[in-house]
């Protein structure tokens, strides 16, 4: 399942085609401990850090569309926190 945060501000993107990646935004992928090691494990940051994607924007809201590719190796991690130890992964990267 993939959860999308809503923020309280909208914003009005214009109709159109618009092209997207790190010079633009910050991709991040956020994990959660979970299950019977969850005591062990961390809740992690991970930036992507090469990444593209298309927003297509219609004038009805019913034809807007969002394509995204990553490459996995640029996976990073940014900020570890959780666990019974410390997560230095992040300070490496």
């Amino acid at each position: 399942m993939v959860r999308v945060r809503e923020y309280a501000r909208r914003v009005v993107i214009e109709a159109g085609t618009h092209q997207l990646g790190p010079d633009h935004a910050t991709l991040s992928v956020r994990t959660r401990r979970g299950g019977a090691a969850a005591k062990a494990g961390h809740d992690l940051v991970i930036r992507v850090t090469s990444w593209q994607g298309t927003l297509e924007v219609g004038a009805d809201p019913e034809a807007t569309a969002v394509a995204l590719t990553a490459d996995a190796t640029s996976l990073r991690v940014h900020k570890g926190t959780g666990g019974m130890q410390a997560c230095w992964a992040w300070r490496a990267s």
